[in-house]
């Protein structure tokens, strides 16, 4: 029906948001988010559930905006936003320092190591410009320390930066 339909997108919204507001979104999330930022904007998306939710049970009155008092969480939302924003500026960057450092050494072959965001981003820009590249990634089966993954990643954080040497 309708109404399903309906809570099934508010639910897939609700997936992006979630990865978005714990900084977990892959590239390929980041760019379906981008297709709906407004309807995921956590003040937004709560009307929609509750919209969803009414047409269920037969009402027809909506919650107002201005009385869920989300303004801390569509906060946190814009911080969780420019970071990923911020994140694709620096894929561009890391792509034209590559390529101008490469020009300037006589280069024809590089290593460029990123972390896993910007894999995808890069390996587009490689295609686009007909730059052959190979990609290399850690069989990873588990993921362990995420809250130390957002203490770093956030912009009021502190952290330590430490080193290995091989």
């Amino acid at each position: 029906t309708t109404q399903e339909k309906a809570l099934l997108s508010t639910y897939n919204d609700y997936l992006l948001l979630k990865k978005l507001l714990s900084l977990k979104l892959t590239h390929e999330e980041y760019m379906r988010f981008l297709t709906r930022k407004e309807e995921i904007k956590p003040s937004r998306l709560t009307a929609a559930v509750t919209a969803v939710n009414n047409a269920l049970k037969g009402k027809t009155k909506t919650a107002e905006l201005t009385d869920m008092k989300l303004h801390p969480l569509d906060s946190l939302y814009e911080e969780a936003l420019r970071f990923y924003e911020d994140a694709k500026e620096r894929e561009e960057e890391i792509y034209a320092n590559m390529t101008q450092k490469m020009k300037e050494l006589g280069k024809s072959n590089a290593v460029l190591v990123t972390g896993g965001f910007h894999g995808k981003g890069l390996a587009n820009q490689f295609k686009e410009n007909g730059i052959s590249y190979e990609q290399v990634m850690p069989a990873m089966n588990e993921v362990s320390g995420s809250e130390h993954y957002l203490e770093v990643m956030m912009p009021s954080s502190q952290y330590q930066v430490r080193s290995s040497y091989i």
